[in-house]
């Protein structure tokens, strides 16, 4: 679609092609190399919470109680060992610091390091609506889960039928052993990173 909008003004079809997006090539180069590995028989679950709030998305309170809501189904779980990963620079660490006391003071918040890093030692992730991440973690070819605690209507992911949604606490356990029992098929998640990136080959 970009190589057919550039025409009209002017550009010479001879000297545009067509690429994948350079920014993803470090996670299709990287991921192809790691293999995942159980280390104490828990499911390692990501929480990568995008910045909803802080893009004008939802209200500061709602993306608080949906990240409560989280954190309380998932604490004191034994079946799950939680990685609560948050925003490089939009997130304010301070902020979550104190959510993440409030239900349980021994969860550790991560902010630093690429997001490729953490998703290679999980077996899942959760994510909110409209989050960059999950590119991330299809390539990896872990379960999503998007708790779309706004209901939102457009995002690609539940739309493609890429990733598992969730709307409540109380059905986020089954959800997780549901997706890893159950994943969605590696031709689907290969179909899709064709069709919206092209070219997934690291180069």
């Amino acid at each position: 679609s970009l190589f057919s909008d550039l025409i009209p003004h002017g550009f010479d079809p001879k000297t545009l092609f067509v690429t994948g997006d350079p920014y993803f090539d470090q996670d299709f180069k990287k991921i192809n190399l790691s293999t995942r590995k159980k280390l104490n028989g828990k499911i390692r679950v990501l929480f990568a919470p995008s910045t909803n709030y802080e893009h004008g998305l939802c209200s500061k309170s709602e993306q608080n109680n949906a990240i409560l809501s989280i954190l309380r189904s998932l604490s004191k779980n034994k079946k799950f060992e939680l990685i609560f990963k948050i925003h490089p620079s939009s997130a304010n660490l301070s902020d979550y610091e104190k959510l993440v006391a409030s239900i349980d003071p021994d969860i550790k918040i991560y902010q630093t390091g690429n997001i490729i890093d953490y998703i290679e030692t999980t077996d899942i992730i959760i994510v909110f609506p409209a989050g960059f991440i999950s590119i991330n973690a299809l390539i990896a070819k872990i379960p999503i889960i998007i708790f779309n605690f706004y209901n939102d209507k457009n995002d690609i992911f539940l739309e493609k039928n890429l990733a598992f949604e969730c709307h409540s606490e109380s059905e986020l356990p089954n959800l997780i052993e549901l997706s890893i029992k159950k994943p969605i098929s590696e031709d689907k998640i290969n179909n899709f990173l064709s069709s919206f990136y092209y070219k997934t080959d690291g180069l």
